[in-house]
């Protein structure tokens, strides 16, 4: 697995202190994300997929309607969708597709279940669905990203089981190679995949609202081992070596580590970029 070279200047504009709307908190995150879909994605790729789309506000979709003839839209609430094409003055055009109410783990349910009314069957429940792998989008694309999305599906994981559970572990390795497992199943043979999270924020890590030297205060959170459940940068990119995808995948990469502004929260970010064989 090598590393992928930096797209962008992820410290452009670098200003937490600064007033601003949550659009324009995103901008330098969202020139980033969009500059990687553009630019890695083959110039043959005509259909695009975001997991996790949201509000939008990670992705321009106005550059991304000029390079795709085909975007799809998927999260869990279409309100937020809406909002999100509404800000962007983008209307439903019929390039656009949207996804919502769309359960990306097929295990929400269970989870919420799970958080009241927590038994070994039901965790076994989870995990056996989890482990099946049977979610499934309803078409394949020929590029497909996850925009900050998996920190949220193991944060639910977080919440629902507990940190203390004997196997708080096994759910999160479980939600993350599914996640995995979804985007891998979901290209079109030659497609492109990218998975784009958060790791760390500045509640932990308070030296990322000021730092000079971003790599060397993210390698010594990630060596103390300050960072957000499941998300450890390395044991992410290790998952994609796992014998479920590893044979359908071809140059993984690693990108260079970005800091995300949300409002007066800064997060470190990174993405790994792979291909379906």
């Amino acid at each position: 697995m090598t590393k992928y070279d930096f797209v962008g200047d992820g410290d452009s504009d670098f200003r937490p202190d600064k007033p601003v709307t949550p659009w324009e908190s995103y901008a330098n995150h969202r020139g980033i994300v969009t500059g990687f879909i553009k630019s890695i994605c083959l110039s043959s790729a005509r259909s695009l997929c975001v997991l996790g789309a949201g509000y939008c506000f990670d992705i321009d979709l106005k550059h991304l309607l000029d390079e795709f003839d085909e975007i799809a839209l998927v999260d869990i609430s279409q309100t937020d969708i809406d909002y999100g094409l509404a800000e962007q003055n983008v209307s439903r055009e019929t390039t656009i597709e949207t996804l919502s109410g769309f359960d990306v783990t097929g295990v929400d349910s269970l989870m919420d279940k799970y958080a009241t009314q927590p038994t070994e069957s039901l965790l076994e429940e989870i995990l056996a669905s989890l482990g099946r792998g049977n979610v499934e989008l309803p078409k394949h694309y020929d590029c497909i990203a996850s925009t900050c999305l998996l920190s949220q599906l193991l944060y639910k994981a977080t919440s629902c089981i507990g940190e203390s559970h004997e196997r708080f572990v096994e759910v999160l390795q479980a939600v993350r190679l599914s996640h995995i497992r979804l985007l891998v199943d979901s290209l079109n043979k030659g497609g492109t995949g990218i998975l784009f999270t958060d790791f760390v924020s500045s509640d932990s890590l308070p030296e990322l609202l000021n730092t000079d030297d971003l790599e060397a205060t993210l390698q010594s959170a990630i060596v103390e081992k300050n960072f957000l459940h499941g998300l450890n940068p390395p044991m992410v990119a290790k998952v994609f070596e796992h014998p479920d995808v590893r044979d359908e995948l071809t140059g993984i990469k690693v990108t260079d580590p970005w800091r995300w502004v949300t409002g007066d929260k800064v997060y470190a970010c990174f993405a790994i970029v792979f291909h379906k064989k």
